[in-house]
Parts: C-alpha cells; sequence; structure tokens
C-alpha cells in the first residue's frame, strides 16, 4: 500500500498532501518563492485573523502595505519599537509619521517630516530586518539572580531555565510605559553582553538606522524619476515615429498629383506635342497639271494624344453630368438618368483610386448626388416636375 506523503508549508504550517502549491496561503513551494518569501521576512507584525501564521515583514515591506493602504492608522501591529508587543499603528514609532501622526503627542505631520513640529521627537525608519528589538531580560522581584561565573558544567541547564522566566516588561503595560526608552534598552540596539546593556547609555530609538530621507520618500522619489524616464522614452518614440512616417509619405506622393485637396489635376502636355486640326488633316492641293505631274502630298505624321488618368477622366465625365442634370430645360427622367450615372462614375472613383490620387471632394460630391436623385424621386411620386 502505497503511503501518502504528507507536506507542511514553510509560509503558515498548513499540513497537507505534496503539491506545488499551499492549500491554506497558496505559496508555491518552489526555491525562487522561498528566497522572495526570506527577502520580504522581517521583525514587523500586523495582526490579521484571517492569516494567524504568516510570518513576520521587513520594514519595507510595510511600507508598501502603507502605501497601498493595507495598513491604517488603527490597524493593530508590533515590531522591534514597540518591543514585540502589539498596539495601534498610530502609536507606533518609525510607522505613525507614515500614516500621517507623531507617534508621541498625536499631532498630524507629513510622511516626509523628519520629526515633530510639536514636540520635536525624531522621526526615522527601522531598517534592521533581523533585529526584534527586545530588551535585555530583568529578573523579576521574587526571582534571584544568578551569577553565571559560579556556575559549573552541571548547573548551565538550571541557570538557563531561570533567565528563561526573566521576560521584562508585563504584557498590561500602558502606552506610557511600552514607550518609555528610560524602563530598557533603546530600541534597535543589540548588546553582545548583559555587562554592555548595563553599561550602555541611553540613546535614540533610530540611532544606529536613521537616514535623512525616510525609506517612503526615497520611493516615492524613485518612482517619480522611473516615471519621468518613461515618458522620455515615450515622447522620443513618438518623435521618431511621426518624422519616419513624414518620410514615408514624402516618398509615396505620385508626381502630378495636386498637393492641396480637391480634383486630381494632370500637367499639361508640352506645346510641340499637342496635334492641331491642320496637323491632323492632309490638305488637298489643286492643280491643274495632269495626274502624272502633280506633286506628292507627304503625309503629316500623327503626334500621339496624351495618356489621360482614368480617375480624372471619370471625374470629368461626372462632374458634366452633374451639370447636365441640373438644366430646367431637361425632363426629370433625363435629369435623374444624369445623376446615375453621375454616381455610377463617383462610385468607381471612391472605389479604385488611391488615397493620393482621391479627390478631396468625392465624399461630397456623392452625398449630394444621392439627396438630390432622393428629390426627385420624390418629385415623381407626387407628380411634380422636379423644378
Amino acid at each position: 500500500m502505497t503511503k501518502t506523503k504528507v507536506l507542511i508549508c514553510p509560509y503558515c504550517g498548513e499540513t497537507q498532501a505534496s503539491a506545488e502549491r499551499c492549500r491554506g496561503c497558496g505559496g508555491l513551494f518552489e526555491p525562487l518563492s522561498r528566497q522572495a518569501t526570506h527577502n520580504a521576512m522581517g521583525p514587523w507584525f500586523l495582526r490579521d485573523p484571517g492569516k494567524p501564521f504568516h510570518p513576520g515583514c521587513n520594514y519595507e515591506t510595510l511600507v508598501r502595505m502603507i502605501d497601498r493602504g493595507q495598513l491604517s492608522k488603527y490597524s493593530i501591529v508590533r515590531g522591534p519599537t514597540t518591543k514585540q508587543f502589539w498596539t495601534v499603528a498610530k502609536h507606533v514609532p518609525g510607522v505613525s509619521h507614515l500614516l500621517g501622526y507623531c507617534h508621541n503627542c498625536d499631532a498630524s505631520v507629513d510622511a516626509g517630516d523628519h520629526g515633530c513640529h510639536v514636540c520635536g521627537v525624531p522621526f526615522g525608519a527601522y531598517l534592521d530586518y533581523n533585529h526584534l528589538g527586545l530588551p535585555a531580560p530583568q529578573p523579576l522581584p521574587w526571582e534571584a539572580e544568578i551569577d553565571r561565573s559560579d556556575c559549573g558544567p552541571g548547573d548551565a541547564d538550571v541557570g538557563l531555565g531561570r533567565r528563561v522566566g526573566a521576560v521584562g516588561i508585563s504584557g498590561f503595560a500602558t502606552d506610557d510605559e511600552l514607550f518609555d526608552s528610560s524602563k530598557g534598552q533603546p530600541w534597535g540596539q543589540l548588546h553582545s553582553s548583559e555587562a554592555e546593556a548595563e553599561d550602555a547609555t541611553p540613546a535614540s530609538v533610530f540611532e544606529d538606522h536613521a537616514s535623512p530621507v525616510t525609506t517612503a520618500l526615497r520611493r516615492r522619489v524613485e518612482s517619480q524619476h522611473r516615471t519621468i524616464r518613461t515618458l522620455v522614452i515615450v515622447l522620443v518614440a513618438v518623435v521618431v515615429i511621426s518624422a519616419i512616417a513624414a518620410l514615408t509619405i514624402g516618398l509615396r506622393k505620385p508626381v502630378g498629383v495636386a498637393s492641396t485637396p480637391g480634383a486630381p489635376t494632370v500637367a499639361a502636355p508640352a506645346q510641340d506635342a499637342v496635334a492641331t486640326p491642320s496637323m491632323q488633316r492632309q490638305q488637298p492641293v489643286a492643280s491643274d497639271a495632269p495626274p502624272g505631274q502633280r506633286p506628292v502630298t507627304e503625309p503629316v505624321e500623327q503626334t500621339a494624344t496624351p495618356v489621360v488618368d482614368p480617375i480624372v477622366a471619370a471625374y470629368t465625365r461626372a462632374r458634366q453630368l452633374i451639370a447636365s442634370a441640373g438644366r430646367k430645360d431637361r425632363t426629370a427622367e433625363q435629369r435623374s438618368a444624369d445623376l446615375v450615372r453621375a454616381l455610377g462614375e463617383l462610385t468607381t472613383i471612391a472605389d479604385t483610386a488611391s488615397d493620393a490620387n482621391r479627390p478631396g471632394d468625392l465624399d461630397t460630391m456623392i452625398e449630394q448626388v444621392k439627396q438630390e436623385l432622393e428629390r426627385l424621386d420624390l418629385a415623381g411620386f407626387f407628380g411634380d416636375d422636379g423644378g
């Protein structure tokens, strides 16, 4: 019988059968997801009953949650600046000013301020992702201090067991006691030994991690720089594309076509290329001389007729038909027939002409011809002569 392999999610501790993704938190089990989770881990915790087993996050992740609106001034958080005790976010040093409040006096401040303008307390960012900010253990009144120097090898466990109970400030302490740095070690400071902790002088909570510009402000500046770079790239791309399009249109523009919209024109033929009737007809020569002695007339060479653009020819015929349909001496049937032929010519031009050779008023003429045909049809229906 094959046994089912049981897997424990490294992110939330959910027990489940072997799979690629956790059924509880949805996290992937592949190496990159584990690395990304380690990168985001830290000593800050957000109380979320829906995700009670999630690990803590670093300060940068906390700032991103504030920017996305996932953490408000009434959220319950804990971290190094609260000595890992839960409290409301608007009272947490390093976090409250990003929400618009001073953690010391509740004054309204800006996220980019370096300190409170009312009470003068400094603001900063707690960037150490591997330090919980816990105070050094202190014995309770009913616990005797143990001198480790007198403990032998066998007494090490006993000493360690008695020191485990020293947890420092009670969990029922008030906010004033919680944020009073004189009752414990300064936030963000970790001493290598108890002797160093006793000799250390009080320091600011952000002594080792203070920065002239907070992490949130730096992120906003970097985001603005990225936006400016993107806009510059887009602008350069638009200019290059516009230049290429203008050059392409200029190269495709046919010679002899009018640059302004309107009826297409054809370059006038050279004067010597136009054949006159006198050149095209052979003039008879009157003579009384006998047939054998009459001079022989050389045939006149016919000059080739210039080729006319079919679009221009169709456009000209359409205009002539429209003009003919506008004459008052013609009957309604004749005028309708002219307009139908003109509409056919214009439709042919619209279907075959290129953009460069297309008359600018083609669509307007087609619409006017259709309206005139409808008017003539209505006039014929009601017995009017269409005038």
